[in-house]
């Protein structure tokens, strides 16, 4: 998870392969007293992250543990645009308003 304190919004990373995070806005109730999350947005998966496990696959080879995920992520600063990491090493940065992409480079994972 990672938090925008500026916009209030909380970015939370799914585990499957169709939706990469949900956004949630953070309001305060003054009334009830305590915080409350309301979703704003599923992110869908982008294309630009690896399918290198989609190889094995198709060779039908089965392996579980190869499935993509993001395993970390974070807002800049004004809480206007998202770094990700998926599994394998693809680093990918986009507009949190539009989810489209400005930029991705594919850093691979040790060993590769």
């Amino acid at each position: 998870m990672t938090y925008n304190s500026k916009r209030n919004i909380l970015g939370a990373i799914t585990l499957g392969e169709k939706t990469a995070y949900h956004l949630f806005d953070i309001g305060y109730s003054k009334q009830k007293g305590n915080y409350s999350a309301k979703l704003l947005k599923k992110f869908k998966w982008h294309p630009e992250y690896s399918t290198r496990h989609r190889i094995y696959q198709f060779l039908n080879l089965s392996y579980p543990h190869i499935a993509n995920f993001l395993s970390s992520f974070d807002f800049n600063p004004s809480g206007e645009v998202v770094a990700t990491l998926d599994r394998f090493g693809v680093c990918l940065v986009s507009d949190v308003n539009t989810n489209e992409d400005a930029f991705s480079l594919e850093l691979g994972t040790e060993g590769d």
